[in-house]
């Protein structure tokens, strides 16, 4: 198994061009998946919680008012976990994390539009910059055929794979990517005949074999959905975020 980086966010909504960061994790854990180093942000994003994402993470607008030591300034926020992200996992870095989680091109989507606000250029990924690696496009790529509804959400992932993670911990930033990058881990242990020969060419090369498998697995979700529920359905195919243009490191974040 290798050493990752890994990655979460909780949020007021969905919409990366009107809802904002609420809670974020950021850790490293190690090849056995022991978390060595971490960092947690909880911020007042200064908008009303819906109560369909503050029954989600338990964020409510009057928590987050009542609650000492919160953070009120989301841009500065932003770009701090911008900037632990780049020089961890950045290209500058002789040796770069990947960066792990579970779905995670919503919450680099949302993290990457937090920075557009602010003027700022987003993280690159790819092959000049941060590389990869999604719980679920993995699982979804090496464990093809499953029984059952939900068995994709990420407590259901995480047993399947032998990793303890309740329903009550399940939306809390920190332990969903604890727990994505321990399933990462295991799911590369498990497979790793299938991925590479080493795991310098097994990070590069997965980065950019989830590309296809994400947007395949897209198009597959979202031709089921035309023939089911949602006869108009049109899901986004673009990985590890729904922005496929190329971008320089991000200004004024360093290494």
């Amino acid at each position: 198994m290798i050493d990752m980086a890994v990655f979460d966010l909780e949020t007021s909504g969905v919409s990366t061009a009107n809802d904002l960061i609420v809670t974020a994790y950021f850790g490293f854990l190690t090849a056995d998946g022991t978390v060595a180093r971490e960092q947690e942000w909880i911020v007042n994003p200064g908008i009303d919680i819906p109560t369909g994402a503050s029954d989600v993470h338990g964020w409510t607008t009057e928590r987050l008012a009542e609650t000492p030591g919160i953070r009120q300034d989301l841009d500065a926020v932003t770009l701090e976990i911008a900037s632990l992200i780049h020089a961890l996992c950045g290209p500058q870095n002789p040796n770069p994390l990947p960066l792990g989680g579970h779905n995670i091109s919503f919450d680099l989507s949302m993290l990457n539009a937090h920075l557009r606000r602010q003027s700022v250029a987003p993280l690159p990924f790819g092959e000049n910059g941060i590389k990869v690696l999604d719980s679920l496009v993995l699982d979804k790529h090496f464990n093809r055929f499953l029984k059952g509804k939900g068995q994709r959400k990420l407590t259901p992932t995480a047993a399947r794979y032998g990793i303890l993670l309740t329903e009550e911990q399940a939306h809390d930033a920190s332990f969903d990517a604890i727990a994505s990058g321990r399933i990462i881990q295991a799911v590369l242990a498990r497979y790793a005949p299938q991925v590479a020969t080493t795991p310098t060419q097994s990070v590069a090369q997965l980065h950019n074999s989830q590309r296809g498998w994400y947007a395949t697995q897209q198009a597959d979700l979202q031709k089921w959905l035309r023939k089911g529920t949602d006869p108009t359905a049109v899901l986004e195919t673009s990985w590890p975020t729904h922005d496929t243009t190329p971008t320089p490191a991000p200004e004024g974040v360093t290494a």
